[in-house]
């Protein structure tokens, strides 16, 4: 059998990404034949957690290429054009990260994250921190999911002990601190188990234009906040995400 010319290597990889668009977008409906670009902005605008900015980027320049190819033929039927290598593994790898993007669990295999009780005290709470080297924990009581404990939020509770108590800071309980002390602009959002790790780099890039950038991303089972975390992503996992 004969290997695949270059053109139908990059063909197939952006036919499937094309047909990925028309599957989310329309389902088994004749959506006829709206355009790639169209497809890829109704696809942004319907799913912004699992397409990035720079990834959509990337699929505009391929979908340019795509339309030199597919008009390059000559009177003969001879195609004048055929993608170089750098275009087929671009599209490869486009194509992968969309379709073939690993789960956030199997990427990391990190351990559980260290989870706190509202009513735990705030020092053991920031003893297991600093042992840990965590800069923020989720908080959950028996109802699930009740805020996140994070340094910074430890930090304003300890400047304002020090302000009323003349430099004595008493202990308290997590559930408090983070109650009285914690900001509004530290967002949290749940997440299935299947989160990919594009979707983890989308909902980070959609948070920015909302003036309140992510500050966490929780996973568990189905992404309910009743349910026990199995993994806890941050802002500072980015560079590792984009890693992969």
């Amino acid at each position: 059998m004969p290997e695949p010319s270059r053109y139908d290597r990059f063909i197939t990889d952006f036919n499937a990404v094309e047909a990925h668009f028309k599957q989310a977008l329309y389902g088994n409906k004749d959506a006829g034949d709206p355009g790639f670009r169209r497809l890829l902005d109704q696809y942004r605008r319907k799913f912004p957690r699992r397409i990035t900015e720079a990834l959509a980027r990337e699929f505009g320049l391929l979908a340019d290429v795509r339309n030199s190819l597919t008009h390059g033929e000559g009177k003969d039927g001879r195609r004048l054009a055929e993608p170089t290598e750098t275009a087929i593994k671009a599209m490869k790898d486009a194509h992968d990260h969309l379709l073939q993007s690993p789960s956030v669990l199997t990427a990391f295999n990190r351990p559980k994250p260290y989870v706190v009780s509202p009513d735990m005290s705030v020092q053991q709470a920031l003893r297991e921190m600093y042992s840990q080297d965590f800069s923020q924990v989720p908080i959950y009581g028996d109802g699930g999911y009740e805020g996140l404990l994070t340094t910074n939020t430890i930090a304003r509770w300890i400047a304002h002990q020090f302000e009323t108590t003349d430099g004595y800071a008493a202990d308290s309980t997590v559930g408090v601190v983070a109650k009285e002390f914690t900001e509004d602009t530290e967002v949290v959002e749940h997440a299935p188990r299947s989160l990919t790790v594009t979707g983890a780099i989308a909902r980070f890039e959609a948070a920015i234009p909302r003036g309140a950038p992510l500050t966490a991303i929780l996973i568990s089972h189905s992404g309910k906040p009743s349910d026990t975390p199995l993994a806890i992503v941050v802002a500072a996992d980015l560079p590792r995400l984009l890693a992969l």
